[in-house]
């Protein structure tokens, strides 16, 4: 066995202090106050999140809407374009001018099936004979519809046009909503001859 001397256990009074009170106090005030403002910023990054992607769910289904629409339009004929909200298909041609039409129903070519659209209230509804259903999500709170339809007389020679415009606010929660605003313009594909 080995002995040392004294002289390597003996311990100097450096090596004996701890910390005071008062700096364990400020450490922890300054540890408490970094934590406080690092949980607030992950609070706000998780809600612009959250308003993130109910916008984005709001406008892909408002742009599905929109898509299926103007591709049912394009492929239809035998428009009929009212400045009033109508309760049932209507089989008539009729131009809408001035751009404050807020209903339009025509004949879909692959099955011959008369259908329309309209405005009523905050949403835009499709009726395929069966009733009207609402076509965009209850977040999407139309504001402004108008159709002008033009060339619905189908011995002028003139290939039928449909231009409409929306525009809506998204109310994703979070207490923000979101406005903006589409226009299209259609041709029927079907040649008007």
């Amino acid at each position: 066995m080995i002995h040392f001397p004294k002289i390597f256990f003996k311990k100097s009074p450096e090596t004996t202090r701890a910390f005071s009170l008062v700096e364990l106090m400020v450490a922890m005030s300054i540890f408490a106050i970094v934590m406080v403002m690092s949980t607030g910023t992950l609070l706000v990054m998780i809600n612009s999140n959250a308003k993130a992607q109910a916008l984005y769910e709001s406008t892909t289904n408002l742009s599905f809407a929109l898509d299926s629409m103007t591709r049912e339009l394009r492929m239809g004929y035998g428009y009929y374009c009212s400045t009033s909200v109508q309760n049932s298909v209507i089989s008539s041609l009729q131009d809408c001018l001035g751009g404050n039409g807020i209903y339009i129903s025509f004949t879909r070519e692959r099955d011959n099936v008369r259908m329309g659209y309209r405005l009523n209230g905050e949403s835009l509804e499709q009726n395929t004979g069966s009733g009207w259903s609402p076509i965009t999500s209850p977040e999407v709170k139309i504001q402004t519809f108008s159709l002008t339809v033009s060339g619905t007389d189908t011995s002028d020679g003139i290939q039928p046009t449909i231009n409409f415009s929306i525009s809506a606010d998204t109310d994703v929660g979070h207490g923000s909503a979101t406005s903006f605003s589409v226009q299209s313009h259609i041709v029927q594909r079907r040649l008007d001859i």
